[in-house]
């Protein structure tokens, strides 16, 4: 006998994932291709297995360059502190000496 669909019980159908979902899914997957390839690109054409190694290659360049740029003011100051130094330690030995 033919089943009449106001017999059918709606929460038994098994239905794939709402669309929205998968829209949602595939969206993000374009999104992150998209950023891989940008980032790729800025990179130097680099694949994406090395985008990561190539992303700590430079900060690390970074890093030393920034290090190097703060090397000259670090120097001036330590030639500060030493010039500040001198005329108390003078000091100081010639307390010790009394």
């Amino acid at each position: 006998m033919e089943q009449l669909w106001r017999n059918i019980e709606p929460s038994t159908w098994e239905l794939p994932e709402t669309p929205s979902k998968r829209v949602w899914a595939e969206l993000t997957n374009l999104q992150n291709e998209y950023i891989t390839r940008g980032v790729s690109r800025a990179l130097g054409n680099c694949t994406p297995v090395n985008i990561l190694l190539e992303l700590a290659w430079k900060m690390d360049k970074w890093k030393v360059d920034a290090l190097e740029m703060e090397k000259p003011h670090l120097a001036s100051q330590v030639a500060a502190m030493m010039r500040e130094l001198t005329p108390k330690s003078e000091e100081i030995r010639r307390y010790q000496a009394e």
